[in-house]
């Protein structure tokens, strides 16, 4: 009966150290270190060699970038982060963005504030051409803009058409209709 126990403990040991191997061997991890040991860079690959996640660390260890990719290679999250931890406005006017794909076309970006709060979202249409953009919170506009004009008031828009003539899609500013959590959060 000892034997017997002792058996199913040792199978059991067995069987959970491969469990544990196949559940890490679903993705690769590639590390590069500071001189004085501290994680420099983080980069997550999944089981075909496809990148998936990238961190970023300053040299006393504190998370300075974050940037996620979908299982088709297209970036979907990004952040900077300040060295006390919270997300910091970047050299682009914003903290953290997230990306929306359809069919492998960009269809929407949402702009977070270094609040972590949903400031801006962007939609584009088949083309990648601008078609709808709307702000949250406080509702400043970023002066850096790359389309224009950009409606004075709410419920204002402007509509884009095709070389046809056919109506496209507009350009408006707009305050409700969520893509994007209205606040930031990223899962390791």
């Amino acid at each position: 009966m000892k034997r017997i126990m002792f058996l199913a403990v040792v199978l059991f040991m067995f069987f959970f150290s491969l469990l544990q191997c196949s559940a890490q061997s679903s993705w690769m991890e590639n590390k590069d270190y500071w001189d004085n040991g501290n994680v420099r860079s983080v980069k997550r690959y999944d089981s075909e060699g496809d990148i998936k996640l990238e961190k970023y660390y300053r040299e006393d260890g504190t998370l300075e970038q974050y940037i996620e990719y979908d299982d088709e290679g297209h970036k979907i999250a990004e952040a900077y982060y300040g060295e006390n931890g919270d997300l910091r406005e970047g050299p682009d006017g914003w903290a953290a963005m997230r990306f929306k794909y359809e069919g492998g076309n960009m269809v929407a970006e949402g702009y977070y504030g270094p609040s972590g709060k949903l400031t801006e979202r962007k939609l584009y249409n088949s083309e990648g051409d601008l078609v709808a953009k709307q702000y949250y919170g406080d509702k400043e506009r970023l002066p850096a803009e790359e389309y224009n004009p950009d409606p004075p008031l709410a419920g204002e828009q402007n509509e884009y058409y095709d070389e046809y003539g056919r109506p496209e899609g507009t350009t408006s500013v707009e305050y409700d209709e969520d893509i994007f959590s209205p606040f930031w959060d990223y899962e390791e």
